[in-house]
Formats: C-alpha cells, sequence, structure tokens
C-alpha cells in the first residue's frame, strides 16, 4: 500500500503534465544556444508581436522567461503548456499564467481581473488578484494562483482573465486592458 497514484487518477495526470513540463523547459535550456533571451532582442520583438495582449494559461508552473535560451524555445514551451481548461485538484484550481501586455505598465503592481463570462449577457467579476510586475515589462508572470468555490468560482464555467493596471483603490469605470485570456475550470 504505498502513496504512487493510480495511473489513471487525477493525481498521476497531474504529476506527468509536471514531469513533461520540467522535461521540456530542461531540454530546451540543455540543447538551446547560450545565448540569453534578453540578448536577442529581434526574437523578442517577433516572440512579442505574436503573443501581444495575450495570456497563456496553463496548469503547470512556467519557468521565469528569461531562463529561455531563445523566443523561439520560449514560444514553444508556452504553446505546450497553455490549457483551454485547469482541472479541480483537490478541491481547487492551481492556474498559472504569463501575460504580454501592451502598453507596459508604468508601476511595478498589475491587477489580474477574473470575469464569469459562460453566459456572455450577464458577465459577473468574481475575483481581482494583484500582482507584481516590473514597471516597463512587457511580461507578467504570476504562478501558483489558487481559485476556490468559496471565492465564487464555478465548475464548468468560463472566465476571462484581464490584466490590468494597478493603482490605488478598486477598478473602476472602463479601464484599459494590457492583456487578455480565457480557461474554463473543469
Amino acid at each position: 500500500m504505498g502513496c504512487t497514484p493510480r495511473s489513471g487518477s487525477p493525481a498521476a495526470s497531474s504529476i506527468r503534465r509536471v514531469i513533461v513540463g520540467l522535461l521540456l523547459a530542461s531540454l530546451a535550456l540543455a540543447l538551446g544556444p547560450r545565448r540569453s533571451r534578453a540578448e536577442s532582442a529581434g526574437g523578442d520583438e517577433a516572440a512579442f508581436v505574436a503573443l501581444r495582449r495575450q495570456v497563456i494559461v496553463s496548469d503547470t508552473l512556467i519557468a521565469p522567461l528569461d531562463d529561455f535560451p531563445s523566443s523561439q524555445v520560449m514560444l514553444a514551451v508556452l504553446r505546450r503548456l497553455a490549457r483551454k481548461a485547469i482541472s479541480e485538484q483537490h478541491g481547487f484550481w492551481r492556474v498559472h499564467f504569463v501575460a504580454f501586455v501592451q502598453p507596459a505598465p508604468e508601476t511595478d503592481e498589475v491587477r489580474a481581473v477574473m470575469t464569469d463570462v459562460t453566459d456572455p449577457a450577464r458577465r459577473r467579476q468574481i475575483k481581482v488578484f494583484e500582482a507584481q510586475a516590473q514597471p516597463g515589462a512587457r511580461e507578467v508572470t504570476v504562478n501558483d494562483l489558487v481559485l476556490t468555490e468559496d471565492m465564487g468560482f464555478e465548475r464548468d464555467h468560463r472566465y476571462e482573465l484581464a490584466v490590468i493596471p494597478g493603482g490605488d483603490g478598486p477598478p473602476s469605470g472602463k479601464t484599459d486592458v494590457l492583456a487578455r485570456g480565457m480557461v474554463t475550470l473543469r
């Protein structure tokens, strides 16, 4: 009677995804060119244009984007990790995301606004999360965002994840959206 998850269980599936993500990132780092992504501005511009104003959502931890050896490798790994739906594990949903923001935030804080868009006629803002950002950075990475039913999230509902500028007070009125993505909670 060991603690090993059965091969068909959700826990085993989750473990496999984490292992595959780590292996892909390790392989990319080991086999990729030795120039850092920060040193290849032309490739970064192409990658940013491809993902501008998008939020890539995953159920697997996302490595720091500067750790990838090139923008092409980063794009390939992010496409592999991207999920349209996140499955509930142990009573909650664990979400990781990268937002490619435009314009770049001027402050060191952004907000991730989660809105239920299951019924487009009745959009409901569920929760606003604050996240740290580098002023002027075009990419914002957030790992380990935990969502629960107690927060107002529901299984089989579709959510818009909008990244907006941070600031004092609650978001109000029409706010500029820096990046946007969708995810369904299963």
